[in-house]
């Protein structure tokens, strides 16, 4: 019995051994694991600040030297709306009615380009006579924006909608250097009738008639 005794104290110690030893072994993962992650946080955060600055020099240059939570603000607020943008499109020329069935309108205009997307639309603007108002079209990703935008030109073709226009969700500085291009578009036409111009990514472009 005594014989027993000393070997179940004995296997008592080594238990109570091998657990030390693995609740130290636990301890320095533990540690590691927190290292790790502090680390990558930190790194992450870093690269955030790092991103919205850039962001910040982008949207507001003269305001980089000064970054604050009220510029971090801005920047996420017109990213959001550009964001929002890139999901919508502005449709010119579509004829208004009193009490007009105005989704059944868009579905027409897209079956002209053999298009069937999901969308939601709404007259954008205050009703002035004699006028019809734009209409904005929201759809659930860039993808159809960027399909839409593509088949546009098809409306040309139509009779019942050649005066119909479809153009991106511009944000207002990008609709005023827009405005700017139609402008200088218009001005080359009429200096130089030989030539065919037209706006793309941004630029005129030209080619021989």
């Amino acid at each position: 019995m005594d014989e027993i005794k000393s070997d179940m104290n004995n296997a008592q110690k080594s238990v109570i051994q091998l657990q030390g030893e693995l609740l130290d072994i636990k301890t320095k993962e533990l540690d590691s694991v927190q290292r790790t992650v502090k680390t990558a946080v930190e790194n992450t955060v870093q690269a955030e600040i790092k991103s919205y600055s850039a962001a910040v020099s982008k949207h507001s240059p003269s305001s980089a030297s000064t970054f604050t939570a009220e510029n971090l603000k801005k920047v996420v607020q017109n990213v959001v709306a550009e964001e929002d943008r890139s999901r919508n499109v502005l449709i010119f020329g579509l004829k208004e009615d009193a009490g007009e069935k105005l989704c059944d309108k868009i579905c027409d205009v897209f079956e002209q380009m053999a298009e069937k997307p999901r969308f939601e639309a709404a007259r954008i603007g205050n009703k002035v006579a004699e006028k019809h108002r734009a209409v904005k079209v929201s759809f659930g990703n860039s993808s159809t924006v960027h399909q839409i935008l593509i088949k546009a030109k098809e409306l040309r073709l139509s009779q019942c909608f050649k005066t119909v226009f479809i153009s991106p969700d511009r944000s207002p500085e990008e609709r005023a250097v827009h405005k700017q291009l139609v402008l200088d578009l218009k001005r080359k036409v009429t200096e130089n009738p030989n030539k065919r111009y037209f706006i793309r990514t941004g630029k005129i472009c030209e080619i021989d008639e």
